[in-house]
């Protein structure tokens, strides 16, 4: 199984470090789950059009952000019908009947336990 990941974001949005969120995924993934997965940290637009054979892809927003992070999801699922879209982060918790078409499951709150549990039902 392959998951990629990526936070859409401006520079003005991230200022003093990279968040840690997806490092927290795949490490609860690692200590809670017997599979065998790899997880790619994809940084730009380009890495995630680029990257091929996800099962899973996990992207997260924040509101400044969000037309860019539909514009990706529409994208990804012209191209790949088959792949599973993932969104959380700060737009989604708060405003969860935005979620795109493009994205199949919205993520609420802190992820580690519900990304666990839809891995498992994968």
């Amino acid at each position: 199984m392959k998951i990629g990941f990526h936070l859409v974001f401006s520079p003005k949005d991230i200022s003093y470090h990279y968040p840690l969120a997806f490092s927290y995924l795949k490490s609860y993934l690692e200590r809670n789950f017997n599979i065998n997965f790899t997880t790619v940290l994809l940084n730009s637009k380009q890495d995630v059009f680029f990257e091929k054979n996800m099962d899973i892809f996990g992207i997260c927003t924040y509101s400044q952000d969000f037309d860019d992070a539909i514009r990706i999801t529409d994208k990804l699922k012209e191209d790949n019908p088959d792949l599973i879209i993932l969104m959380g982060g700060q737009h989604i918790l708060h405003f969860p009947k935005t979620l795109p078409k493009s994205v199949d499951i919205g993520v609420i709150g802190e992820g580690e336990i519900t990304f666990l549990e839809l891995i498992s039902l994968y």
